[in-house]
């Protein structure tokens, strides 16, 4: 669609992929937090370059990095199963599990000076793929793709280059940044990453970047619905700032997602004069979730948001209004507290004008999970 910029896409995809390097290892947290042997990036990729005999005759290029900083202990699963002889784009895709009961030492150290207990470097080869844990010095072969479902994963990365600067330089970098919300969160997860790039058959490019991501949110799969989160993004080589945000209340990952939660039917849309009012009957709902946990956003065909000039309301399958959305504080009147229920209807009143776009594009409600409820949305007018 038109609002999917290549700015979007590239995060996407960047996302993806280090989903793929960090999830095995978000485990069951511990107790108490422990000491930790902290490395930077470059001296846990030597000890990985060590182990995979990189720059003797073994041509392996480095894809990613991941360095995690968390205060409490964290267990890589005693299984990979999930991993192993998987399916990927429909090829079979061989590996070699790692090894089990692994711990990663929590550490209260300095969250400013870019180094970690742990990193997870991903390398390409000829068809082939490996994963490797760098934990408290030691590495760890983790995953080990062959065959074509190496050849397909390690096609799609770029090899980060051999100018890009050190996770400490990163992290001194973005102090301006990270550095206000250390003084509010000094114990926050701290998640480093390094991404080379990627190949696109779309003609999008994406330099090599370095990424900071700071939050009270846990880093494993349960944890509190909402925290704080800092985020910075650099060129990996020239140290430049790609973009930041700052967030004080945002939806976890651990908390449920929308989509997951809430589901709606296909719109109803009935023009009257120059006003066009479009209903979307509610298909599912479960978890609690309230029209109080939806935050809206209405966009034209082009992806700008419409700032005025609509109206949402909530309404019951008798057609009674349960509660009004105030576009302009993103807050809903008595009633939006009121679960929401198979048979209602999310009801959107807006000028034809407005949302109009092209190839006969409308426009898009995005709706945004608070409250507890994270993830988004996007119902197409």
């Amino acid at each position: 669609m038109p609002f999917f910029t290549a700015v979007a896409s590239a995060l996407v995809m960047l996302i993806l992929l280090l989903a793929i390097v960090l999830a095995p290892f978000l485990g069951a947290s511990g107790g108490a937090s422990g000491s930790a042997g902290l490395l930077s990036f470059s001296e846990a990729r030597g000890i990985a370059d060590r182990l995979l005999g990189v720059g003797a005759s073994h041509p392996w290029n480095l894809l990613t990095a991941g360095g995690i900083l968390s205060s409490t202990v964290l267990s890589v699963p005693s299984s990979l199963e999930v991993l192993e002889n998987s399916s990927l784009g429909g090829l079979s895709c061989s590996t070699v599990p790692g090894p089990t009961n692994l711990t990663v030492p929590g550490s209260n150290a300095n969250r400013s000076q870019g180094v970690a207990p742990i990193w997870l470097l991903m390398y390409a080869g000829p068809s082939a793929v490996a994963e490797v844990a760098v934990i408290d010095g030691v590495a760890h072969l983790e995953l080990d793709y062959t065959g074509p479902c190496g050849s397909l994963i390690g096609g799609f990365g770029r090899t980060v280059p051999p100018q890009a600067i050190d996770s400490t330089q990163a992290a001194n970098d973005v102090a301006p940044i990270v550095t206000p919300y250390l003084r509010l969160h000094p114990y926050a997860n701290e998640v480093l990453s390094l991404f080379g790039g990627f190949n696109s058959s779309m003609n999008l490019s994406s330099p090599a970047t370095w990424s900071i991501i700071l939050t009270t949110c846990s880093l494993v799969s349960s944890g509190p619905a909402s925290g704080s989160e800092a985020f910075a993004s650099l060129n990996a080589t020239s140290g430049t700032l790609l973009s930041n945000s700052t967030l004080e209340q945002t939806a976890c990952l651990s908390a449920p997602q929308l989509p997951s939660v809430l589901s709606f039917g296909s719109p109803v849309t009935v023009a009257s004069g120059n006003l066009t009012t479009v209903s979307f009957a509610v298909t599912s709902a479960a978890d609690g979730v309230s029209w109080a946990n939806l935050s809206a956003q209405l966009q034209n065909g082009t992806g700008t948001t419409v700032a005025s000039g609509w109206s949402l309301t909530a309404a019951s399958a008798g057609g009674q209004t349960i509660s009004t959305y105030d576009v302009s504080t993103g807050l809903w009147s008595s009633g939006g507290t009121q679960a929401i229920a198979v048979g209602d209807s999310l009801v959107l009143v807006t000028p034809t004008g407005p949302v109009s776009g092209p190839l006969g594009v409308q426009g898009f409600l995005v709706l945004d999970g608070v409250g507890g409820f994270g993830g988004s949305m996007t119902l197409f007018l």
